[in-house]
């Protein structure tokens, strides 16, 4: 059994196309075809204004990639910067001074990054912490003080 295919004229694109390329209502299909449907969506996305969160200017949706919120002038300046602060040293530094942490850098330079990683190995391998540490099972045992219960009027006890 074959089956049939009815044409139907698009309303916006006046193309005969075929009726599966239709949305389906509930009297049959709709009078735009899904071709038609679709740009329209991206038109009216694309020409939406928008306001950048970088430098707080108003553009027109085409200005920007998805649905991200600053501009593709913002982003290019971004990424042409390639610099970044430590947030431990302070000190502006070349982006190549930060290591990867999956696609991204971090915020903490090679050098204090590797400060840090040689303090946290001392500590573990030394059993020492900074002054004051209590580790949270001695922490619970000393904080604790021991509660005597009188067996006054309890023969149970």
């Amino acid at each position: 059994m074959t089956r049939e295919s009815t044409t139907k004229v698009c309303v916006r694109c006046r193309v005969s196309r075929e009726t599966r390329e239709y949305r389906p209502i509930k009297k049959g299909v709709s009078k735009v075809c899904r071709h038609c449907e679709n740009n329209r969506k991206k038109i009216k996305a694309l020409s939406k204004p928008r306001l950048c969160v970088d430098c707080n200017v108003e553009k027109p949706g085409h200005e920007y990639r998805g649905g991200r919120k600053s501009c593709k002038e913002c982003e290019a300046e971004r990424r042409r910067a390639k610099r970044k602060t430590c947030i431990h040293c302070n000190v502006e530094k070349g982006i190549s001074s930060f290591p990867r942490h999956g696609g991204n850098y971090r915020n903490v330079c090679k050098v204090c990054y590797s400060k840090q990683s040689l303090a946290a190995q001392k500590i573990r391998r030394n059993g020492k912490h900074a002054p004051g540490y209590m580790p949270a099972k001695q922490y619970y045992f000393e904080a604790v003080e021991p509660v005597m219960v009188l067996a006054v009027n309890r023969p149970w006890l």
